[in-house]
């Protein structure tokens, strides 16, 4: 694996800088880390084995015996590990890391520079293309520095030592993302948990805290735009996230508005989990009925929920030019199974009309 980050990469990645006295030992598989004295400061763990490739550095610090064949523990409860593959892998990391992955077949790369202490991320952007060896990403890191300007090393520093957060966030909230070097925008339709229980109503529950967001058509430097210009805005089909960045402050809460009265939230379809019953649910709607299976039109669920919403600037920037969502259903298929996908649209209008809501039809034109 080429090691290929310089000091002047990691302090605009936020990273420490590896210093003279530091030595670099190999451990195996691609695992190698700079240990200083007694201190292991960072791990380096990559892959090149074609067709996927990844780096990832992150500062850590912990003690090894005086022969350096076992890490000591951080407490009086913990015991001595072999200093090896397995146990360097898991040393809990600090501060900024950097993480690279490129996969096949999609032939894209994505670049994260996170935070460890405050579980914010600084960079991150999604399908960045031809960057399919350690050279080319070098090269790609080469210009990060490049273009990073004296303001961005400030907000950096300032990122660095932000402690970690649990902001309040509500339903109806607006929300601004960071993209790479840009910014998306979008709003809060449901904090699930919260929400269902608050108002008493069924909703086939996820794992975890689910939020149901919808992001707007925009990808823009300004990360001043008003809620006025948002509203304006076609959005993306609403999606079903963690709440853990809204919840860390990485989605930065811009705004508020009361929701209209009417909302796009995803439409799921199926046979319940729980006892095997036909359900239907668009929002704080659910209705269930025994299985039939002259009634039953299949399994659309819609049950991913992932952590992040669509950082992927150029599937973003596609549905923008062309005033659509094509792309947006092209690039992620795992939405298959939505009922709100184009290519299911025969079945969404037989299950809207089962339930007597193909007044929906309308409403939904916009995820398409």
């Amino acid at each position: 694996m080429n090691l290929f980050l310089t000091n002047e990469h990691r302090k605009c990645m936020g990273l420490n800088p590896v210093l003279e006295n530091w030595e670099l030992i190999a451990i195996e598989n691609n695992v190698y880390i700079y240990i200083e004295g007694n201190i292991i400061r960072k791990v380096i763990r990559g892959s090149d084995s074609y067709p996927n490739l990844s780096f990832h550095e992150t500062d850590v610090y912990y003690e090894v015996s005086e022969d350096r064949s076992q890490v000591l523990p951080k407490t009086n409860r913990g015991k001595p590990r072999k200093l090896n593959f397995t146990t360097v892998t898991h040393l809990d990391g600090y501060g900024n890391y950097l993480f690279i992955s490129y996969r096949e077949p999609s032939n894209s790369t994505t670049v994260l520079i996170g935070n460890y202490t405050n579980q914010r991320t600084y960079y991150e952007e999604e399908g960045i293309e031809n960057l399919d060896t350690f050279d080319k990403i070098k090269l790609w890191c080469d210009e990060f520095v490049k273009n990073t300007s004296q303001e961005e090393l400030e907000e950096l520093e300032q990122f660095i030592h932000t402690p970690r957060q649990h902001i309040k966030f509500r339903t109806g909230d607006y929300f601004r993302v960071k993209i790479g070097k840009k910014y998306t925008y979008g709003r809060v339709l449901m904090d699930v948990i919260r929400d269902s229980k608050k108002e008493g109503f069924t909703y086939e529950m996820f794992i975890g805290r689910p939020v149901i967001v919808e992001m707007f058509h925009i990808l823009t430097n300004d990360k001043n735009v008003s809620i006025n210009t948002l509203k304006k805005l076609k959005t993306f089909p609403s999606e079903h996230i963690f709440h853990n960045n809204l919840y860390y402050g990485d989605y930065k809460i811009i705004g508020y508005e009361e929701l209209p009265e009417f909302v796009r939230y995803p439409i799921m379809y199926g046979r319940s989990p729980r006892n095997g019953k036909i359900f239907f649910q668009w929002g704080k709607i659910y209705i269930e009925e025994n299985f039939n299976e002259q009634n039953y039109f299949g399994s659309y669920r819609n049950s991913f929920i992932g952590f992040e919403v669509c950082k992927n600037s150029k599937i973003i920037q596609k549905c923008i030019d062309e005033n659509n969502n094509q792309a947006y259903w092209d690039y992620y298929k795992i939405y298959e199974e939505d009922l709100r996908n184009p290519i299911n649209a025969d079945v969404l209008i037989k299950v809207l009309n089962h339930y007597n809501l193909a007044f929906l039809l309308k409403e939904y034109n916009n995820d398409r």
